[in-house]
């Protein structure tokens, strides 16, 4: 929830103070928000068919990741690997057909967190520098 956070305080600081950031900066963060958001959703599944997963391995990278949130920080990093792992055991295939697809779905995970953490700080980098300036 870091970008949609970070840009609703961004929001705030604009309205509620005298400082000025400009509309067209506004809509930019706007449109990377929910483009990250978006990200987060469908890099995890993208990592995994592109790692040869299925269904299969889609559905057990959500549930590991659901389940992941009840064994913070590591299940957060883990669930979606190990969920997609077994997702795909489960569904028959290969050992190494499986573990490809659970590092597809990591990797996915890795990269729409990434992604967060760079436009939360830039959002910060933004408010820092108007109050600065």
């Amino acid at each position: 929830p870091g970008p949609p956070i970070s840009y609703v305080g961004m929001l705030v600081f604009v309205f509620f103070t005298h400082y000025e950031i400009a509309n067209s900066t506004l809509w930019i963060y706007a449109g990377f928000t929910i483009l990250v958001v978006l990200a987060d959703y469908y890099l995890p599944i993208l990592g995994t068919r592109m790692g040869g997963g299925g269904k299969a391995a889609e559905r057990g990278a959500i549930a590991g990741l659901i389940i992941g949130l009840f064994f913070m920080p590591f299940g957060i990093f883990l669930g979606p690997l190990l969920g997609a792992v077994i997702g795909e055991i489960i569904s028959g295939a290969t050992t190494k057909k499986a573990l490809k697809s659970g590092v597809g779905s990591f990797m996915g995970f890795m990269a729409a967190t990434m992604m967060k953490v760079v436009l939360a700080v830039a959002i910060s980098v933004r408010v820092l520098y108007a109050l600065l300036k």
